[in-house]
Order: C-alpha cells, then structure tokens, then sequence
C-alpha cells in the first residue's frame, strides 16, 4: 500500500495539484491520524475531491467515472467531446515545434527530460516550447472556456 501511495504523492506533485509544503502538512497529518493522505488534501483545502478523484484515476489508468457511483450523465459526455474538440482545434493552431513538446506533455504525458530526448533538444528549450505552447493556447481558447483575451491580443496562434 506504501508504494501506492507514493506513486500518487508523485503524480499529485507532477500534476501540480498540490505543492510540496501542502504535501509535507498533510503528510505530518497523517502520522498523527490514520487517514488516506488524498483524504487529508481535501479536508484542508488543498484540492477537491473531483481533483483527487481526477489523479486517482490517471494512477490507476482508468476514466474518473469508474471511481465513482454513476456512470456520466450523456450531456457530460457530449461537453467533454466538445472540448477535446476545442483544444485540438487549438492544438493545430500551434506552429509544429510548440505542438509536439505540448502534445507529449500533455496528451501523452511525458516529462521535460523524456520530451528532451524524444525531440532531441535541450530541457531548458522543451520547457520554453511547453510555456509558450501553454500561454498561446490560453489566448485561443480563452473566449471558449469562458476566460476572455485581452482586446487588442491576437487569438490565433502566429500573430
């Protein structure tokens, strides 16, 4: 059980859903009381539990949904399609080399050092192409997701 929970430990650190501080209050909790250490994130505020049910899911290779009582309702499933729709959309906006550094983050999951040797480039240029893939797709996908660009800001990727 020890191994498992620090496999998720580890995933809620990469997954930044917790910091290390939160980490380390919530773990000095749990020698004091028996509690799973997820359990404890969320008492203090640290995530909720759609997160922690988000991250148990990514541990165990399976749909949130399989955590949970119900399975999703079809209205949720139509949303979630539309927005992989939005992001791939916005993913094609990307120029290639801010495309592939963020599609092996965050469709595929990999690291900064694995994404370095799969791109063959240097971990300070994949974190960069990371950053500026995140922020232009913020700027496209702001107005969909209900977070608008600044007026005057280009929404499209190359501007």
């Amino acid at each position: 059980m020890a191994h498992k929970l620090t496999r998720l430990r580890d995933l809620l650190l990469s997954m930044k859903l917790v910091t290390r501080e939160e980490l380390a209050t919530a773990e000095q909790m749990q020698r004091e009381t028996p509690a799973p250490i997820g359990s404890i994130l969320v008492s203090l505020g640290y995530m909720t539990e759609e997160r922690l049910l988000g991250a148990t899911a990514a541990q165990m290779g399976v749909s949130p949904w399989h955590l949970g009582d119900q399975p999703p309702q079809p209205e949720a499933i139509v949303e979630q399609n539309t927005e992989i729709a939005l992001v791939e959309r916005a993913l094609l906006q990307l120029p290639m080399h801010l495309r592939a550094a963020a599609t092996l983050r965050f469709i595929e999951g990999r690291s900064h050092p694995e994404i370095a040797e799969i791109l063959n480039q240097p971990i300070g240029t994949v974190k960069s192409h990371v950053h500026r893939a995140v922020r232009i797709l913020r700027r496209i996908l702001g107005p969909q997701i209900g977070r608008f660009a600044p007026e005057g800001v280009p929404l499209h990727a190359l501007s």
